[in-house]
């Protein structure tokens, strides 16, 4: 923490307000050309679900200033002091993944679940999961074999229980390196197209990967599969009524397997074949 690192100290004379997921906040700065930076980015990372608006009263905001004294790029959450560092990159870095997750479990009319999706014949493939659970490993191999590419991270549900795509770039990552944001692969790297429409779920896979685990299926019941579900959805906590009830519609006319997974090629594979011969 550096002897900046109170907000009440800083005159951050360049902002606006933006909205997304019907959400405004408010993004600061003590110069112009990094609140430059702090919109363009915020629009890269929501996928250009943002628009700048008039409002005196954000639910959230965050901050960047310069010390150029110290040398140093400070990040204010709320008003609140959140890190510092010499490195821009870092500071950003930290911000896309605050901003990010904030959007995720306030949004409006949304339900956000960690997941990866991909669109079979007009239905989504759910896979819940953390992070680092193999969901982008598994989510590419769908895509090489033919599937839409949704989303590697969020399964974003509306209140009809349909999935929305979130087409970011994919958080492909190389042996030794820390991801960043701006490292992302275009699924077009990997002859992939990317989902428009809302669409209905068809199945959800609850599976992680286990060296020379065998492709054996356990169907779940509904209830099950609400339940395995709650524990990847990100708004819980803030709207739990509302996730329920989003979440009950979406599995409503859904299959739900859960298993264990070897090699991701293999996986995608079989769980397609599934998919032509269980879905109608």
């Amino acid at each position: 923490m550096t002897e900046t690192s109170r907000y009440a100290d800083w005159s951050f004379d360049h902002q606006i307000t933006i909205e997304s997921f019907g959400l405004a906040i408010r993004l600061e700065s003590n110069e112009a050309g990094l609140l430059r930076s702090l919109e363009e980015l915020a629009r890269r990372v929501l996928l250009g679900d943002i628009k700048i608006i008039e409002n005196n009263e954000p639910v959230m905001s965050f901050a960047i200033g310069v010390d150029h004294s110290h040398e140093r790029y400070i990040l204010f959450n709320d008003d609140t002091y959140s890190h510092d560092s010499s490195s821009l990159d870092i500071v950003l870095e930290l911000f896309v993944r605050l901003l990010r997750l904030f959007v995720a479990e306030f949004a409006r009319d949304r339900v956000f679940v960690h997941a990866g999706v991909v669109e079979w014949k007009g239905k989504a493939i759910v896979i819940p999961a953390n992070s680092g659970m193999g969901k982008t490993t598994l989510v590419v191999e769908f895509v090489k074999q033919g599937a839409v590419y949704f989303s590697d991270e969020y399964a974003i549900f509306d209140e009809s229980g349909y999935v929305h795509p979130f087409t970011r770039d994919l958080s492909v990552r190389s042996p030794g390196k820390v991801w960043s944001e701006k490292n992302g692969v275009p699924v077009e790297h990997f002859g992939g197209t990317r989902g428009v429409d809302p669409i209905p779920v068809g199945l959800v896979v609850l599976t992680e990967y286990a060296e020379s685990s065998v492709w054996q299926p356990e169907l779940l019941s509904y209830g099950r599969g609400i339940i395995e579900m709650v524990q990847h959805t990100i708004s819980l906590n803030a709207e739990p009524e509302f996730s329920l009830k989003v979440l009950k519609s979406a599995l409503e006319n859904a299959i739900i397997l859960k298993c264990l997974r070897g090699d991701a090629r293999e996986a995608a594979k079989n769980i397609l074949s599934f998919c032509d011969n269980s879905l109608h």
